[in-house]
């Protein structure tokens, strides 16, 4: 159950061409990218850990863009770190993990270490995904209701690599709302959920299906 996509180690992932041509594959594979947060949810994020130390450091460029695996993307560390970190574990096969299902973390090799102090939330605006129909895909953006909960909170895990960190997003099965795009989804939580994952280090439900909301978009 791992998404993964060819890596080349030692580039730079905000700016190698490679992952960027590789979109297209990413298009089929569950929860292969999402746009970040904007600079004005940053207040939000102060409610859920006491210790969260402010802004990223120079990396304002992040704030909304959207990314797939192997680019660069803030996280919030249950440390109350903001922190740039590369999308996806490299693996020896020279593939990025970027998905880790929910089941079977506590057993899974290479999850199970970061379990306890490796716990980050990637916070979103909101993610994609692609539903096959008639001989193309349609994309959908898959949101919060903003009204009531501004930004998706996505769980997932990091560990430290040569110079920086890297991380994965944790993955469960579909809210019924959504279900019909796609029988999988990142496990996105609510702000009391968001709080429960760093701080408590409970495995929190996903967030309620009635907020969210998916809307067919243009383009690819």
């Amino acid at each position: 159950g791992l998404g993964e996509v060819p890596f080349s180690k030692g580039a730079s992932p905000s700016k190698n061409k490679h992952y960027r041509s590789n979109q297209n594959i990413q298009e089929n594979i569950m929860c292969g990218r999402y746009t970040v947060i904007d600079d004005d949810d940053i207040a939000e994020l102060r409610e859920i850990i006491p210790a969260f130390r402010g802004h990223i450091s120079g990396g304002s460029e992040l704030f909304g863009a959207t990314v797939s695996p192997g680019m660069t993307a803030p996280i919030l560390t249950q440390h109350g770190d903001f922190m740039p970190a590369r999308w996806g574990f490299a693996l020896p096969s020279r593939k990025l993990a970027f998905n880790a299902r929910s089941e079977g973390l506590e057993t899974n090799r290479l999850y199970s270490p970061h379990l306890q102090y490796g716990r980050i939330i990637a916070p979103a605006r909101c993610y994609y995904e692609w539903m096959p129909f008639e001989a193309k895909k349609q994309k959908f953006t898959i949101s919060p209701d903003y009204s009531r909960h501004p930004v998706l909170y996505l769980c997932g895990l990091m560990r430290p690599v040569d110079g920086g960190f890297e991380y994965t997003i944790i993955t469960c099965p579909a809210a019924d709302s959504i279900s019909y795009i796609h029988p999988r989804m990142p496990l996105a939580v609510d702000p009391d959920g968001a709080r429960k994952w760093l701080v408590s280090r409970e495995t929190p439900r996903i967030i309620a299906p009635e907020l969210l909301r998916a809307e067919l978009s243009d383009g690819a």
